[in-house]
């Protein structure tokens, strides 16, 4: 038998037969308890602006208003989120105000989806629930990849009109959808390339771009990219266009090399002059930057069939290119 006086203390005798029990039983005195009249969870404050987001690692300070409270301490508390799953909210040991104050949490964890994690918070006597948003992961991918991209056309020439496709392979996609963007030309200008609304796949994939535009120059073109997450240069070649001078024509009519023309002429070089001459170097024909081919005439004769001489004048510091033709009728 154990035998204590007082009130604070309960003893108790059992020998089979009879029960005896002595003093008065009574539980931890309610005012050392700490207690609030409400806790106001609608008014939560997150220290960073930042929110969850689906599927990443997330840490934070959460400040959540109560009204009234008794002053004493508390022990560490761990609420786990419902709804979304994979968040914690921990108050450790403190110390309430009398009257109002804030309890100050720390928030963590990786939430398990999007949409809304619910935590009960039930204490000092008072409960409510607090909601916080989650949101959606954003694109991502592991690695984007420009050194390997693939252009189609294969090749780019200054100062004339450019419409083709950039493929630029990426690793590790996380199914989301990524949005449509638009990426210029840096270096040599006048070209952008402009992808579509795409879902990335998880086992990797292609960014398929529509390169189009026409760049003001030769040199080197710098594509900055920047897709799920990630950012990568691609460069490409901007050349000159090689001037290509026929040998020959037949002006006769027949819907077949009736002009004697050079490709992108006007375009490429709006000042030259193209002289066109006997075999005795005696100029018959000069155009001055409106080339857009010779028809054969001279001063609106028909020139007769047989070999002529040309030479053309393109720009400063270029060579002047010098041949011959065939008329034929």
């Amino acid at each position: 038998m154990d035998f204590t006086l007082g009130e604070l203390a309960f003893s108790y005798l059992n020998n089979g037969v009879l029960d005896v029990s002595f003093g008065i039983q009574q539980p931890l005195a309610p005012d050392t308890l700490p207690k609030v009249d409400s806790l106001k969870c609608g008014m939560y404050v997150l220290d960073s602006v930042s929110r969850p987001v689906e599927n990443e690692r997330y840490q934070n300070t959460l400040r959540l208003p109560y009204v009234k409270g008794n002053g004493n301490r508390f022990d560490t508390t761990r609420f786990s989120s419902q709804g979304v799953t994979g968040l914690t909210l921990l108050l450790l040991p403190g110390k309430l105000a009398k009257g109002d104050s804030v309890l100050v949490f720390s928030i963590s964890g990786i939430p398990s989806k999007e949409g809304v994690a619910i935590f009960t918070i039930d204490f000092g006597k008072a409960t409510c629930q607090l909601a916080i948003d989650v949101g959606p992961q954003s694109p991502k991918v592991d690695s984007l990849i420009c050194s390997k991209a693939i252009l189609s056309p294969e090749k780019i020439y200054a100062k004339l009109s450019f419409i083709g496709t950039l493929q630029v392979p990426y690793t590790g996609g996380n199914a989301k959808v990524a949005p449509a963007a638009t990426f210029k030309s840096e270096g040599v200008t006048g070209l952008q390339a402009t992808s579509t609304a795409d879902t990335l796949k998880r086992s990797g994939g292609t960014l398929k771009l529509r390169l189009e535009g026409t760049p003001d120059a030769i040199g080197t073109v710098r594509l900055p990219i920047a897709y799920g997450g990630k950012t990568c240069i691609v460069e490409l070649a901007v050349e000159e266009f090689p001037l290509t001078i026929p040998n020959f024509f037949s002006p006769n009519a027949d819907g077949a090399n009736d002009l004697w023309e050079i490709p992108n002429f006007q375009i490429l070089y709006p000042n030259g002059v193209v002289v066109i001459m006997d075999r005795n170097g005696r100029k018959l024909v000069e155009f001055n930057g409106n080339f857009n081919g010779w028809d054969g005439t001279i001063n609106g004769k028909n020139a007769l069939p047989g070999v002529y001489w040309y030479y053309i004048r393109l720009e400063a510091g270029k060579e002047t290119p010098k041949g011959n033709l065939t008329l034929i009728r």
